[in-house]
């Protein structure tokens, strides 16, 4: 057995089905994501598609990664509508 393969750590094989009810998102995002190029590589064992460890822990990085990046653009959104709503004109009075 390869050491780089160990289920206790690595956790089991998902099927599609597993993947999308464990991570509690919907069958048509994940599809979705997988259409947009965002979801987890999938591997084809004859007609089977398989979810491996190594790839949800990949999804997993990249989602983090990605919220991550959100959060650090938060407060620069933050500012930029607070300048929006300053510069905006004041509402007529019978509006």
């Amino acid at each position: 057995m390869d050491a780089n393969l160990n289920p206790a750590e690595d956790g089991p094989v998902f099927t599609v089905k597993e993947f999308y009810l464990h991570y509690r998102i919907s069958r048509s995002l994940y599809y979705a994501l997988q259409k947009q190029g965002e979801g987890p590589h999938e591997s084809r064992i004859g007609k089977c598609v398989r979810i491996f460890p190594q790839d949800r822990k990949d999804w997993e990085r990249k989602c983090r990664g990605e919220f991550a990046q959100l959060l650090t653009m938060a407060p620069r959104l933050s500012s930029a509508n607070d300048d929006e709503s300053q510069n905006a004109a004041p509402p007529r009075s019978g509006d």
